[in-house]
């Protein structure tokens, strides 16, 4: 009776054991496959809205769009995330990605549901579906968020100019989740078959392993994969302790895989160059890059602007922009971050607009400069004209004196055209260069003697020392320019009874032209900006009789159109010397 009670004891806990074991397998199973499915889905939206962004930027950009920066994002779902890329405009029109992308050219070659599913993302709306298995003969799992257009301008509202569609095979999943399930079957199968035929003789030891086995299985229900079950018995309770090690072993590798892929992610989020920060609903800063700490500190974060900003964000559930000025100029993009269409916090991006601030500012001072630069002689030549028309000068000589300053002041506004277009071709590098081997000794001496008349005039000793070098690989016409342009601004800022000498000698294998004066030089803080257009180091000296502010920065386009560079050294009260580096002559040039 007893043998009977316990063979039916024994036959209870097995089946009892048994069916926990599969329960707990299935939950697991089902929990580790909607994880799995979560998780891709998840990497798929973020690296789905960044290339949406991306290629916003891309046909924002003021250089012509690209086709290929669309093959390259192509290229990295395809390798990184194994899912193909299509990019479609509002139009109904798709991106020429490749080949590789399987992608339609027009929305009309999809089907009604697939087509209605592209629109409904054209309304701002991030859709996850499986509609397009069809399309590529496979289970598939496919992400949509809608492309909006870059906003350029603080207040200019962006609006849907397409959308990105990432889709995915789940073949990958679901390989996974049919080996998982085959090392549920065997693990279960096997456990039974040994479970029977040590049943008698291990009656009493078999509740401890099982019961050990079952916490492992609730832990790993949790998530927790890297608990093991003890296998110090021996026999089939040992083995199924290992199958069941071997499960979680299974599922800790697939977890950490698509863990790696998100920390892949991660890295290049923080290897772009704009900072982004990620805040819960609370205000706590959750995640951040590299690039946000680079841009700004945490107080700077805390400002209470960006904090108002992220509390109307979220109220107002709109994206904000903040601009701060500080060291630099930095731009705060907030906008608000939904799961599910519940608000879950913040995402702010801050970018670094300080250059292109730069390049506006500079952009009003040229044409703040041309238009000062126009003004003067236009005025002196209106106002001889007007003297003239009006009959208020009659003297021969005054009549003289007013064409002569007429014709003065129109050779000034000429030489100004002249040395802007000098300026734009270089900026431009559209400047054609006559290179050929050179005398730079020679060309020196040549043009120095033309300009020593003006030197003689104005009491300025000007020297010339040069030294034994090699010919130079250079255009005759624009070195020669080059020289009369240092010369020039040297005899120009140096007082009667000063020195301006040229001198070469050959400097690392670079023909090396030294131009140095006895002038008043120049202050620290200018040196770096006076080959910038207009700039003039003496304020208090302006007007065409001091020139435009052109000349050095023709120098500079000359130079660096040869390959060659230039340095500058300066004292005030003691002069200033000009180093211009010129490439050497070679026979295979």
């Amino acid at each position: 009776m007893l043998k009977r009670i316990s063979s039916k004891l024994i036959a209870v806990f097995i089946g009892v054991t048994v069916l926990v074991v599969l329960i707990t397998s299935v939950i697991f199973m089902y929990l580790f496959y909607n994880n799995a499915v979560q998780e891709k889905q998840k990497t798929m939206l973020s690296c789905a809205q960044e290339i949406a962004r991306l290629v916003s930027q891309d046909k924002a950009s003021s250089y012509a769009y690209r086709k290929k920066t669309i093959s390259d994002y192509s290229l990295f779902a395809e390798g990184i995330l194994d899912s193909k890329l299509w990019v479609v405009t509002t139009d109904g029109l798709f991106e020429n990605i490749g080949t590789s992308s399987q992608s339609p050219l027009n929305i009309k070659e999809l089907t009604e549901n697939q087509e209605n599913i592209i629109k409904n993302s054209f309304e701002n709306i991030n859709i996850y579906t499986k509609e397009f298995s069809d399309y590529f003969g496979q289970e598939t799992i496919s992400v949509i968020v809608p492309m909006a257009s870059t906003t350029l301008y603080e207040g200019e509202e962006s609006e849907v100019i397409g959308a990105v569609l990432m889709h995915c095979p789940m073949s990958n999943i679901n390989s996974n989740f049919l080996s998982a399930q085959m090392y549920l079957g065997i693990s279960i199968a096997f456990s039974v078959i040994v479970a029977f035929l040590i049943s008698v003789l291990l009656a009493m030891r078999i509740s401890r392993p099982l019961k050990e086995m079952s916490l492992v299985a609730q832990k790993m229900a949790c998530g927790n994969y890297s608990v093991r079950a003890d296998i110090s018995d021996k026999g089939e309770i040992g083995t199924l302790s290992q199958s069941l090690n071997d499960l979680a072993y299974t599922l800790d590798k697939t977890v950490n895989s698509l863990r790696s892929e998100k920390e892949n992610l991660d890295t290049l989020l923080n290897n772009i160059s704009d900072g982004l920060a990620y805040y819960d609903t609370e205000g706590k800063l959750i995640k951040y890059n590299a690039a946000i700490m680079r841009m700004c500190n945490y107080e700077m974060l805390a400002d209470k602007r960006i904090v108002s900003a992220r509390r109307r964000a979220m109220e107002k559930r709109e994206q904000q922009t903040v601009v701060l000025d500080g060291n630099d100029i930095l731009k705060f993009t907030i906008s608000p971050s939904f799961y599910d269409e519940n608000l879950v916090g913040t995402v702010v991006i801050v970018q670094d607009i300080s250059q292109s601030e730069k390049l506006e500012q500079t952009r009003r001072e040229f044409v703040s400069n041309v238009s000062h630069e126009f003004r003067t002689p236009l005025t002196i030549i209106k106002g001889s004209v007007e003297l003239l028309i009006d009959g208020a000068v009659t003297n021969p000589a005054d009549v003289m004196q007013m064409y002569n300053r007429i014709e003065n002041e129109t050779v000034a506004l000429e030489h100004l055209v002249r040395d802007l277009l000098d300026v734009s071709r270089f900026k431009a590098g559209k400047v054609q260069l006559s290179l050929s081997e050179l005398d730079l000794n020679l060309l020196i001496s040549e043009t120095v003697d033309s300009l020593k008349l003006i030197s003689s005039k104005k009491k300025i000793r000007l020297n010339v020392n040069t030294a034994n070098i090699p010919h130079i690989f250079a255009d005759k016409d624009r070195i020669r320019q080059l020289i009369i342009i240092f010369v020039d601004n040297a005899l120009k800022f140096t007082p009667s009874g000063g020195t301006v000498t040229v001198s070469t000698q050959l400097v690392d294998e670079m023909v090396c032209m030294k131009i140095r004066d006895t002038g008043k030089g120049m202050a620290k803080e200018d040196i770096p900006y006076i080959f910038e257009r207009f700039y003039k180091a003496d304020k208090s000296r302006g007007g065409s009789k001091t020139g435009t502010g052109l000349g050095l920065s023709i120098a500079s386009g000359i130079v660096d159109a040869h390959g060659g560079g230039i340095t500058v050294e300066s004292e005030l009260g003691k002069g200033t010397e000009f180093s211009v580096m010129l490439p050497v002559f070679k026979k295979d040039n």
